[in-house]
């Protein structure tokens, strides 16, 4: 961003954050971003009034799933899938190797999106391809071992047919249905109801609108996120989840005139009695009280002005999420590549399971004629 660039930013302010701007003026706290906590027993439906009427705050879970991941983060795993794929493009094989199998060693690092899990799956799918290839190949070995990880981490991913060859993108579908067959159910959620919200690599279900969960076999990476605790996350399999019990570790506890807190930066906490107070990060430094009928007018109040002003389209990726398709380029390498690929198809991943319902695709790769 240069320096007109910047400056044009900082003066142009989108119609809606006027409004957050003046609803924020106008409410108990000072207008300031800040992170709003639930304290232990405070009603929940009391803490969502305090967030809706209070647009230029966030929730704890908001701030948390901006963490994980972060922005860098993210941009830092496009980046890689971008550097990947051009070394795949442009023949460095090696080279693309060893960048896919880096982004596969990430899926499990972090809770990412529906656009980072979109670009691992690919990395895993590629890597699979890729041992089929003379001197590169590490063996079928290896080969299945990425696909059933594909299968397990990318099984809600969807690859136009033009990107993979068909008899690849066949066999991973049969993959995930051998790992659906296999699924475990997950029955012990009342054991994890103090949370909010869980996520299995990445994606996320509500404790409180699901009776149970279908989990595929193997390693998963589980995330715990509440606006009154600390987050938690852990690698588990698919039998360690049906035997988990997690206790929340509260982060605001005690009663508005005498609160603890068990975290060292600023927030906003919402106490059971209606009592609101700030925290420095040291001290506590206000204590306020509204009125819970005016409280709930706002929260009324603002849903109205605020779908006025609410004509964007939600985005259903991060802004990086098209940087890794380079569908189109280096035709060459990729005609060379399909030509191992037809004398390796029937060796490494043969007709299928004959058994299973067929794939309909449509084929973009002449392997024969």
């Amino acid at each position: 961003m240069n320096l007109s660039d910047l400056i044009s930013f900082k003066i142009s302010i989108p119609r809606k954050n006027k409004i957050c701007a003046l609803v924020c003026f106008l409410s108990y706290l000072p207008c300031q971003a800040e992170i709003v906590i639930r304290a232990a027993g405070t009603p929940s439906d009391q803490y969502a009034a305090w967030i809706t009427t209070h647009p230029n705050d966030q929730s704890w879970i908001t701030h948390l799933e901006k963490q994980h991941p972060s922005k860098t983060e993210s941009a830092k795993l496009m980046d890689l899938i971008e550097i990947a794929q051009k070394a795949f493009l442009t023949g460095s094989l090696n080279d693309a190797k060893d960048k896919f199998r880096e982004l596969a060693d990430l899926s499990l690092t972090n809770d990412w999106g529906k656009a980072e899990r979109k670009a691992i799956t690919y990395a895993m799918l590629r890597l699979v391809q890729l041992q089929t290839m003379p001197k590169i190949g590490e063996g079928e070995q290896t080969q299945v071992l990425y696909l059933r990880s594909a299968a397990r981490f990318g099984f809600d991913v969807h690859f136009d047919a033009k990107i993979f060859p068909p008899p690849l993108i066949k066999r991973w579908q049969n993959e995930i249905r051998i790992a659906r067959r296999n699924s475990v159910k997950i029955f012990n959620l009342k054991d994890l109801n103090s949370f909010d919200i869980i996520k299995i690599d990445g994606r996320a279900y509500s404790l409180h609108d699901i009776d149970n969960l279908i989990i595929l076999p193997g390693e998963h990476r589980l995330s715990l996120l509440a606006n009154h605790a600390q987050y938690f996350t852990r690698k588990v399999n698919s039998s360690q989840l049906q035997v988990i019990k997690i206790q929340p570790e509260i982060l605001v506890y005690g009663s508005c005139s005498q609160p603890q807190a068990q975290i060292n930066f600023a927030f906003t906490a919402v106490f059971d009695d209606a009592c609101v107070r700030q925290y420095n990060g040291m001290n506590w430094i206000a204590k306020l009280i509204p009125k819970l009928e005016q409280l709930d007018l706002q929260a009324s109040n603002y849903k109205s002005t605020q779908a006025q002003f609410s004509t964007a389209p939600q985005a259903s990726e991060t802004p990086h999420s098209k940087k890794w398709i380079w569908i189109g380029a280096g035709a060459a390498v990729l005609a060379s590549l399909a030509l191992v690929y037809k004398n390796n198809q029937n060796k490494f991943f043969g007709a299928g399971d004959q058994s299973e319902a067929p794939v309909t695709l449509t084929p973009s790769h002449h392997e024969g004629n």
